[in-house]
């Protein structure tokens, strides 16, 4: 309460460069080299006082880089506020034409119409899921739990269920090995999302029946392809 935060916009040479600064609770200098890293939590209890998961600027980063960008972060300490400078580069190229678009949009697209259950007790990260899957032109429905998934999947019959690992309720372990019991859910491709993407992390998913294993955040490429990969 009573912070301030500053957005800037400018132009250097054939970058665009957006910075976004505060005066808020800092980042201590040994810290800066790691707060773009995977599940990172400042050393300060200030800053977990709104909980969080420690992937924000782990996100940020690798879509600034997905479009050739880069992100810088700043701080002269705890309590001196924070910085983060984002640099993208700036294309001359025309705009597509509506016929170039339409022929585009059309190689995206999934064929055929698929039955979608996404299971995620993040509701963002679920909401964005539905939303992608959506605009493939899929039937989409989402729960929060993996009980909810196990109940939602003999109700609905998905053709492919995305699944979190660590759920309240019952996790993504127990639900896969579940709907793998059921005669109706031995031939659902089942895709388990999680934030750890070790090896053991792997095969421990592969032996509760999941077919994929997926470590977030996921790109629409990704999704694609699980859309397209689906038997005919």
């Amino acid at each position: 309460p009573g912070g301030n935060i500053w957005i800037t916009a400018t132009v250097d040479g054939t970058e665009a460069v957006i910075a976004v600064k505060d005066d808020g609770i800092g980042i201590a200098r040994e810290e800066l080299a790691n707060v773009f890293e995977m599940f990172t939590q400042i050393n300060n209890p200030e800053s977990l006082a709104g909980g969080g998961l420690g992937i924000g600027l782990s996100l940020v980063k690798s879509l600034v880089t997905m479009h050739g960008g880069s992100i810088v972060a700043a701080s002269d300490g705890e309590g001196c506020g924070a910085s983060f400078t984002i640099r993208l580069p700036i294309t001359n190229s025309p705009a597509p034409t509506s016929s170039e678009t339409a022929n585009s949009i059309s190689q995206l697209l999934p064929i055929v119409r698929r039955r979608v259950l996404v299971v995620d007790d993040n509701i963002a990260a679920a909401k964005t899921l539905s939303i992608i899957f959506k605009k493939l032109g899929n039937d989409v429905r989402t729960v929060a739990d993996g009980k909810a998934g196990l109940e939602a999947a003999r109700e609905f019959r998905p053709e492919l269920i995305i699944m979190d690992i660590g759920m309240p309720v019952m996790d993504g372990y127990t639900a896969a090995k579940a709907i793998r019991d059921e005669p109706w859910g031995k031939e659902m491709s089942l895709v388990a999302l999680s934030g750890w993407g070790q090896e053991s992390d792997i095969q421990k998913s592969t032996e509760s029946g999941f077919d994929r294993h997926i470590v977030k955040p996921v790109d629409t490429s990704t999704i694609r392809r699980l859309l397209n990969e689906l038997p005919r």
